[in-house]
């Protein structure tokens, strides 16, 4: 360790200054002293030299000696061990280096130091040049700026070598604001912790010998197009007190793209810098985005442009999309029905004009729809993609065993299905939902311990063949019954649903899981009546919101909202209340700012139950509600985000018949664009998810084969409702892991037939 005096000593410079000060900005080689020789030198030396080298350095003025003597040593041991680990050199497998010399083993000190027989230019992510900037001089010239990159260069002389732990001694022990990254010290802290310290010297010895000789200004017509030369400029001509900054003047047209690439005196490259694009006074059109689309769907066109400012835009999109014109330079259309067409669009400013002609391609989704199912019932609760876009239903049946089992199934993008999976005890297994993460699936709910007459929570973990590798389960006393799962970021599972003794009265359950299933809390809430939870959602700040179901006991039920914090407490609860009765299905976090609860309500609209939202802030606060139906009942809604743009709420109706599964689309501000059924009899959706494509997959049960969508009219309105806070009692639960012995099978179930009471239905997009 460092003594504090020693630290305070070496401290010469406080501030983002002092640097080396390189000769004037030259873009001629010709006009720089070569230093190939002295890399040559450098370069050729034995390790033993090296560090003789090392020893023999005197210690700087103003440097605490024995500062210097450890930074020294550390240095030295660093590089001992980076020979000695096999870090270096760069060589082929067959024990190659780059100019075809064949090293011989490791002996020791004697031998030639192989990170430092050849000269290598900068490479890696750290020592890419991410601030190439290009600015227009009005003149026909353009200046290029960009600041150096060399990691463990301290003294920024152009190679790695010891000379850099000078600086690193005299600036020892200074911080720096992160922002900050073009000053000296910046430059200093090969480990970017903010903080020069000893740490520092690893990037010296990682890095020895790595070497900027100068600068090739490289240009090309498209951004991943094939680069040429423009210029070049010699690493000694940066400048500046702190990190070395270039500027180098190019004539128009060099060329639309310009880059920048280090290369070392044997001309070897470097990491090659961003890209920057050269602007004009004229308008040019560089490219237009996107140039294909669905048919029906919202679509924002993009171009890339440079020119002086102000400039007009004229889109013309040939039929292809309503409006078909725009004069907006980023235009949010409806694209037309499938086909081809000529659309073009024109830019004009004071110095002339342009037009971009391109080929609006507007196709169809692929869309299907399968049924599946055996002799009974089978449902559906869940479903997910992985990474090849194969498609996880997951659900429960009654076909196949003595009980309610949980059901498995996987189909790829295109439809086909692959295979189907159960899972059961002698009793019933009620699933929530299921998670899919780095190529293991769990699905979650709940099952019935037969010897101890309880529920508990119960978690089967897949691979993506179906194979179960284990069954656990996690409970008390109690009945524990699961609803709703949320997983974050993180991988943290968080689980919602109610807990009650035998004949008594229910409470909110809310649990949360680590990824490894390490239970790390779990509690119940609630009064004297049944009080449900429903659904929830977890903020980026760790906060849990619960919806649930509030029993008011004589009265009608309330939808409820609850606020737990990261660490499972309780920081306040509300509910909504409309004077009729009221349930929550659903939650959706909107960005960072509102929680949308769905549910259903019997206290507005002509008939009996309507679809119902309420918006909330995170806080408790209402924002919002609103309600959507027909003259008889709508309910079970659930709420999907459309990356395609606005909001779809899914439900069913019997305001049109028989039940059927129903489908709102809305935009932004939840205002009703479509409202649509499937059309057959009896069926419902539980569940969508979607591609990175937009694509969606909607999951559900039937009762009947084929069926479309089919437009309908409902009714929307803004409506009221009280608010009031609740307080009830919070207890924190002590639950016991456990593992279970359930049946497996691969069923025969039947394909797009009417197999039993209900099949699970997959359908895949819709026409609009």
């Amino acid at each position: 360790m460092l003594a504090c005096g020693a630290i305070c000593a070496c401290i010469l410079l406080t501030t983002c200054g002092g640097g080396k000060q390189p000769s004037d900005v030259s873009l001629q080689l010709s006009d720089r002293n070569d230093g190939s020789q002295a890399t040559e030198e450098l370069v050729s030396q034995s390790l033993d030299q090296t560090l003789a080298e090392l020893e023999e350095m005197e210690c700087p003025e103003g440097v605490d000696e024995e500062l210097w003597v450890e930074m020294k040593d550390a240095l030295g041991k660093a590089l001992n061990d980076s020979c000695r680990a096999g870090i270096y050199p760069r060589r082929s497998a067959t024990g190659m280096d780059g100019g075809g010399h064949k090293w011989p083993p490791y002996s020791g000190h004697s031998m030639l130091c192989p990170y430092k027989s050849v000269a290598t230019p900068p490479t890696g992510e750290a020592n890419r040049v991410d601030d190439l900037a290009i600015l227009d001089n009005g003149d026909g010239t353009f200046t290029l700026t960009w600041h150096y990159r060399n990691l463990g260069d301290y003294d920024q002389d152009g190679t790695v070598a010891v000379e850099d732990i000078i600086p690193l001694a005299e600036h020892f022990g200074e911080t720096y604001e992160s922002e900050d990254i073009s000053c000296v010290q910046a430059v200093i802290d090969g480990s970017g912790n903010g903080r020069i310290g000893i740490e520092d010297i690893t990037p010296i010895a990682i890095n020895f010998a790595a070497s900027v000789h100068h600068y090739a200004i490289e240009g090309a017509a498209e951004e991943a197009g094939a680069y040429e030369l423009v210029s070049e400029i010699a690493q000694d001509a940066g400048s500046g007190d702190g990190r070395l900054e270039y500027s180098a003047v190019i004539e128009s047209p060099a060329a639309l793209w310009h880059r920048v690439v280090p290369y070392d005196a044997e001309n070897n490259p470097g990491e090659a810098s961003n890209a920057v694009l050269r602007p004009t006074n004229e308008p040019v059109i560089y490219e237009v985005n996107p140039t294909e689309g669905y048919q029906h769907e919202e679509c924002t066109f993009s171009a890339t442009v440079t020119g002086a400012e102000p400039r007009e835009y004229a889109w013309d999109f040939g039929g292809g999309a309503s409006p078909d014109n725009s004069s907006e330079s980023s235009p949010t259309v409806m694209l037309a029905d499938a086909g081809e067409y000529a659309a073009s669009l024109t830019v004009t400013n004071a110095d002339g004009s342009a037009s971009y002609p391109f080929t609006l391609t507007v196709s169809e989704r692929d869309m299907w729809a399968h049924t599946w199912g055996g002799f009974r019932s089978d449902m559906t609760v869940d479903l997910m993609l992985d990474g090849q876009e194969n498609l996880y239903v997951v659900g429960e049946t009654n076909s196949f065993g003595g009980g309610d089992d949980v059901l498995l199934l996987k189909y790829v993008a295109e439809g086909e299905f692959l295979w189907a999976r159960t899972w059961g005890t002698a009793v019933y297994e009620n699933v929530a939902g299921a998670t899919l993460r780095e190529d293991r699936l769990r699905v979650v709910g709940h099952t019935y311990i037969s010897g101890d007459r309880r529920d508990d929570v119960v978690f089967l973990e897949y691979d993506l063949e179906g194979n179960l590798s284990s069954s656990r389960t996690f409970g008390g006393n109690d009945y524990d019954r699961v609803h709703d799962i949320f997983v974050d970021p993180e991988g943290s599972i968080y689980l919602a649903g109610e807990r009650y003794a035998y004949a008594g009265d229910a409470d909110v359950l809310v649990a949360k899981f680590a990824p490894d299933l390490t239970c790390l809390w779990a509690r119940a809430w609630g009064g004297a009546g049944d009080d449900l939870a429903r659904g929830l959602v977890v903020n980026a700040d760790g906060s849990v919101f619960v919806a649930c179901n509030v029993d008011k006991l004589a009265e009608e039920d309330d939808i409820g909202l609850l606020k737990y914090s990261s660490g499972g407490e309780l920081e306040w609860a509300v509910a909504w209340d409309s004077g009729g009765n009221e349930g929550a299905t659903h939650i959706v976090l909107v960005g960072q700012g509102n929680l949308c609860v769905m549910g259903r309500t019997n206290g507005f609209g002509v008939g009996d139950y309507d679809i119902l939202l309420t918006m909330w802030d995170t806080e408790g606060q209402l924002v919002a509600a609103r309600t959507w139906g027909g003259p008889d009942s709508d309910s079970h809604a659930l709420m999907f985000l459309d990356p395609v743009g606005g909001v779809r709420i899914f439900g069913w109706t019997r305001s049109f018949g028989p039940l059927s599964a129903l489908m709102l689309k809305l935009d932004g501000d939840f205002d009703l664009l479509e409202a649509a059924k499937w059309s057959v009899d009896y069926t419902y959706f539980e569940t969508m998810t979607c591609d990175y494509n937009g694509n969606l997959y909607m999951a559900g049960s039937t009762s009947s084969l084929g069926g479309h969508w089919e437009e309908v009219e409902i009714s929307e309105q803004q409506v009221g409702g009280t608010v009031r806070s609740l307080s009830t009692d919070d207890d924190d639960l002590d639950w016991s892991e456990g593992t279970i012995e359930g049946e497996e099978d691969s069923p025969e179930g039947e394909e797009d037939t009417s197999a039993g009471s209900v099949d699970v239905l997959v359908i895949k997009n819709m026409p609009w």
